[in-house]
């Protein structure tokens, strides 16, 4: 299965490097199935021409009609990727080193629990923290010290769309879960959100969704 990578994340994996990939599960169309019989042998041999560390088959797309024929389109699976980690890359980082290991939740939820409760822990702050590379680390810091953090979150919401802040604040925060509390009788309170998105046709509604 092809694996997609745009952006910062291309240059993250190399062939033969080990990766856990977090991304979604796509289809996209199988060009090199669409072209017509006979087509193949002249673009291998074009492909020969061009030499070796050029794109392979499949991937240099087609254009014109003539060159599709009368065929039915036929599509495969494809990974989209939007984040890419070394899964031998693991460092034990002391707390010391950075402020951010033990004061990662305490920022965030005002609380070291990631729940946000007194009990039912699972792992303490500083072992999730060393789950993270370095880097990983760093850019976590940058992003709690950044005053702009909220308004780029939100503006990554659909970025297509214009405008409707509030909507991509709603959604936000559906994405991001809330606090799980619990009364003092024992009732536990859920802290996740629904959002109900209404409006008149052609408003941008599927492309929120």
């Amino acid at each position: 299965m092809d694996v997609i990578l745009r952006n910062e994340i291309v240059e993250r994996a190399k062939a033969g490097d080990k990766c856990i990939i977090t991304g979604c599960l796509i289809v996209v169309p199988d060009v090199g199935q669409l072209s017509m019989p006979g087509s193949f042998g002249s673009r291998a041999e074009a492909q020969r021409e061009r030499g070796p560390g050029r794109a392979h088959e499949g991937f240099e797309g087609i254009t014109g009609l003539n060159a599709l024929g009368a065929r039915s389109m036929n599509y495969k699976l494809a990974f989209m990727a939007c984040m890419v980690q070394d899964a031998r890359l693991r460092v034990e980082l002391p707390s010391a080193q950075f402020p951010l290991v033990d004061g990662l939740f305490l920022h965030v939820t005002g609380t070291t629990n990631p729940r946000g409760t007194d009990d039912d822990v699972d792992e303490d702050p500083e072992t999730m923290a060393n789950r993270f590379s370095t880097e990983e680390i760093e850019d976590l810091q940058r992003m709690i010290d950044d005053p702009q953090l909220y308004s780029k979150l939100v503006s990554s919401i659909a970025p297509s769309v214009h405008g409707h802040d509030e909507v991509k604040r709603g959604i936000l925060l559906q994405l991001m879960g809330g606090v799980h509390k619990r009364t003092t009788e024992g009732i536990n309170l859920r802290g996740d959100i629904n959002v109900c998105v209404v409006g008149d046709p052609s408003t941008s509604k599927s492309q929120f969704l």
